[in-house]
């Protein structure tokens, strides 16, 4: 099928009723995939099927959408293309997306909860949780290549009578790093304005940034009161059906046991475990009968 004629088929399935030309041409060209609206699918790039993927799943006005890591494999233009189209296609809808891009979380989201091996660690707005978990404000001050080696002692000194106390990141001649702390913002203001100002200090350039949500996301896990969730399979064997169940790759078989408690020779005679693979018929039609479950 072509891009639109999946469109076409997708609207029918989740309305019941004709698709609406205007919105399917709206998606195409919000998605940048209006020229490939007559290429065959199967010819369509990674991040373009991606595109596809997101388009069917906002089509039809779907007031619930899931989405599990769609800018995987993107590039960063098409990634931040496809953030604007889920900022603009998310009013009057609830989104759940799943992704490991913290930017991306902190970008989209209205609410973020971090998880840690299936167990919620936390949950809030992204200015919450930068609030809760965050480690203050990042002070980058650049220097000048010829400044004197006693510019980031005067710095620090400077830092220190503007908000009392800081932590040094990192230091070298051409660039000091501090963390400043979040209850003191609000004399951010004179600090900011005297490194604009004052030329006997030999600065360069800098810059302030908040704690990001990559930093959040590593402080939350090592607060969690709670550690990996301990083995509730009776013995290795339960375990790897199960595990193989899961991955729909490996047929389940007497030969895939735990024979650790075996004899060595034992062990030898047998040989390693034989996994079967499934045929690609039985894998097609899984998949097919997925997709029914899904849809119906």
């Amino acid at each position: 099928l072509t891009v639109e004629e999946h469109m076409n088929l997708s609207a029918r399935i989740k309305t019941g009723q004709n698709p609406d030309p205007a919105e399917i041409s709206s998606l195409l060209a919000d998605l940048g995939l209006d020229s490939k609206r007559n290429d065959i699918c199967q010819k369509l790039s990674g991040g373009q099927k991606r595109k596809l993927c997101v388009a069917l799943a906002l089509l039809g006005r779907s007031q619930v959408v899931l989405l599990d890591d769609p800018t995987s494999g993107m590039d960063p233009l098409a990634r931040r293309q496809l953030w604007d189209v889920l900022k603009k296609y998310k009013q009057d809808r609830v989104i759940l997306l799943t992704t490991h891009n913290m930017d991306e979380a902190d970008y989209l989201a209205d609410r973020i909860g971090l998880m840690d091996h299936g167990s919620m660690v936390a949950t809030g707005s992204p200015l919450f949780l930068k609030n809760k978990f965050g480690m203050g404000y990042t002070l980058t001050i650049f220097l000048h290549p010829k400044s004197p080696p006693f510019a980031p002692e005067k710095l620090k000194q400077l830092v220190a009578r503007a908000v009392g106390h800081f932590e040094v990141l990192s230091q070298s001649p051409v660039e000091l790093k501090l963390r400043l702390p979040l209850n003191r913002s609000p004399e951010f203001i004179q600090l900011l304005a005297s490194l604009e100002t004052q030329t006997d200090l030999f600065v360069k350039s800098f810059s302030i940034s908040q704690t990001t949500l990559n930093e959040v996301f590593v402080r939350a896990l090592v607060r969690a009161p709670f550690s990996k969730p301990q083995n509730t399979f009776p013995n290795s064997t339960e375990k790897d059906r199960y595990q193989n169940s899961i991955n729909g790759i490996f047929d389940t078989d007497a030969s895939i046991r735990d024979d650790s408690d075996m004899p060595l020779h034992a062990r030898k005679q047998r040989g390693p475990p034989q996994l079967l693979l499934q045929s690609r018929c039985r894998i097609f039609s899984q998949q097919v009968y997925g997709l029914l479950v899904k849809r119906v």
